[in-house]
């Protein structure tokens, strides 16, 4: 129990809250069925559950007395309350409540709204009336987990675009179209919407974390719910990833548009049911139906996300570099200036050191000479004053954090290292070629740093890796983004839909999908209370050759006179 919920201790005497193992979404046991199972035993103040992740739940009473009776009767047994039938109750006292995990409080994402009942017990019926109809006819599709149709034009799921050159689906049908002729007199919408998508969603069906595609569709996303009610999550795309869980009552209307359209990922977990974020109780899910309304882009987007858009056009995708001027260029937009920009949240963020960094300088000889290379803060440049330690850094901001700091650093280009040759016993890149755009680049910056070695000296080198997974283990990175979330896989990008040498920006903690891309860093708001005069200046993204195994051994292995030692 602490590991899962480290604010929640066990108490030795008995109190008025308990913990139920096996309780809870997990373990498929609703909200009323706990209800059902305490009620008997006295007054309850609240009932904490979970949607995902935590096989648990809290009941808190009114006194100690009846928390002792429910303890007592339903210690290690399975109540008649609960329909499943292989779960087995285990209590505990505890001494205070989890944090709450209703999200009242919770801001929305800017530009995201939702209106309750916008059609109709009479309309939603019609509605799902038009379903019927397609399901029943030739125009029906399916994915994986649901069925599809689509009107006015086709989306492909592929690309996340339309197919502008037909076969075109059928038009809107009646109903759809005064339902847009209500959202366009009511000012809800801009662009009057041409295509339409329906999707049917049986329970335990999710939809993939995604952003609707930019250069596709205007700015308003329209979706209509009916049927049932869903939890949808949205997730900011950004390293702060703050993320709302939003109820979709049935005949809801949700528009996104401005920053909740571009710059937030929206998903519905694979699950039976949800908590509702406002009351922590459980939802159970029926046969949802979707219809999604979107306006066809003709033009080019002008968002005002620039580093997060993914406009599919040679003029406007960033590409990989076809010579060194052009390296150059990438670099100094997409890793230098970027990192003079964020150098005092990099330096708030990038403070612990990694274990296999510190064993290796653990492992130096009293006395050796160090050169950290792409020092960064010189959070390595610190502490044991056995070494004699140097740093330098392309970045004047972190030079002069790490400086005050105490550093012994100097501003320098990696690839043209300012010291006499054999100068350092042992040397440490951490995180750093990666950032170059080139095969020709990152072997100069390599054989700079052997440069700088005396004879029989050792080196410390690591990039990002391509594979994500080894013996069926998910590296950190990817347990990060999962623990942070804890909803559904993401969608595999199409990089075929883009020009060829194309730079995608990549989801955080995915999986990658290739090995040359643009990573998103977004830079917290003032700690003074203070909002941002434009938090679109404050989203920046920065190039990243992530390496495949054996990759960088390959580079190694082509410079004189270096002996590899361990990977």
């Amino acid at each position: 129990m602490r590991r899962h919920d480290p604010d929640v201790t066990v108490s030795e005497s008995p109190t008025n809250i308990l913990y139920v193992g096996n309780s809870g979404v997990l373990c498929g046991v609703q909200w009323e069925e706990l209800e059902a199972v305490f009620e008997p035993y006295g007054p309850i103040v609240d009932i904490c559950v979970f949607p995902t992740g935590r096989p648990y739940s809290f009941v808190k009473f009114e006194s100690v007395e009846k928390a002792r009776e429910a303890f007592d009767a339903l210690h290690g047994t399975h109540p008649s309350q609960v329909a499943k039938a292989d779960v087995v109750f285990y209590l505990a006292f505890i001494t205070n409540m989890p944090r709450s995990t209703a999200s009242t409080d919770q801001e929305m994402p800017p530009g995201l709204k939702v209106m309750e009942e916008f059609v109709s017990e009479n309309e939603q019926q019609k509605l799902l009336d038009v379903v019927a109809t397609c399901s029943n006819g030739e125009s029906k599709g399916s994915l994986k987990n649901r069925r599809v149709f689509h009107f006015g034009f086709e989306f492909l799921y592929g690309s996340n675009t339309v197919n502008l050159d037909g076969p075109f689906p059928p038009p809107f049908p009646p109903i759809c179209e005064a339902l847009i002729d209500r959202m366009c007199q009511a000012q809800l919408v801009k662009h009057r919407p041409d295509q339409l998508t329906i999707n049917v969603y049986e329970p335990g069906h999710g939809i993939p974390s995604h952003v609707d595609t930019h250069s596709a569709f205007e700015d308003e996303i329209v979706s209509l719910s009916l049927s049932s009610d869903v939890v949808m999550n949205f997730r900011e795309c950004s390293v702060s990833g703050r993320s709302v869980a939003v109820r979709l009552p049935a005949r809801s209307l949700t528009i996104m548009k401005g920053e909740s359209r571009y710059a937030w990922e929206h998903c519905i977990a694979s699950r039976n049911y949800d908590c509702d974020p406002a009351s922590s109780r459980l939802i159970r899910r029926s046969q949802r139906v979707s219809f999604t309304f979107r306006k066809v882009r003709r033009a080019p987007c002008e968002c005002e996300f620039p580093q997060l858009c993914d406009r599919n056009r040679d003029d406007n995708v960033k590409k990989l570099p076809s010579s060194d001027t052009e390296a150059r260029g990438l670099e100094k937009t997409f890793v230098a200036n970027v990192y003079e920009e964020i150098a005092a949240h990099f330096d708030e963020t990038r403070y612990s050191q990694w274990r296999a960094v510190k064993t290796f300088l653990d492992e130096l000889a009293s006395g050796s000479a160090l050169l950290d290379v792409g020092c960064g803060n010189g959070k390595y440049l610190n502490e044991d004053i056995r070494l004699l330690k140097v740093g330098c850094d392309m970045s004047a901001n972190l030079c002069l954090i790490a400086s005050a700091k105490g550093a012994c650093v100097a501003q320098a280009d990696g690839l043209h290292l300012p010291f006499r040759d054999g100068a350092f016993d042992a040397l440490i890149s951490i995180a750093v070629i990666h950032h170059m755009s080139t095969v020709e680049r990152r072997l100069v910056a390599i054989g700079e740093m052997l440069r700088m070695l005396r004879p029989g000296g050792t080196a410390l080198i690591t990039v990002w890796a391509f594979e994500q997974k080894m013996n069926n283990e998910q590296s950190e990175y990817l347990k990060w983004g999962r623990n942070r979330e804890s909803l559904v896989d993401r969608p595999e990008d199409d990089a075929s839909a883009y020009p060829s040498g194309a730079l995608l920006v990549h989801l955080n903690n995915t999986a990658f999908q290739q090995q040359d891309l643009l990573v998103p860093w977004h830079r917290k708001a003032p700690t003074d209370g203070a909002s941002l005069a434009n938090p679109q200046s404050d989203r920046f993204l920065r190039f990243y050759h992530v390496f495949k195994r054996g990759e960088l051994e390959d580079l190694c292995a082509k410079i004189p006179h270096c002996r590899l030692i361990s990977t």
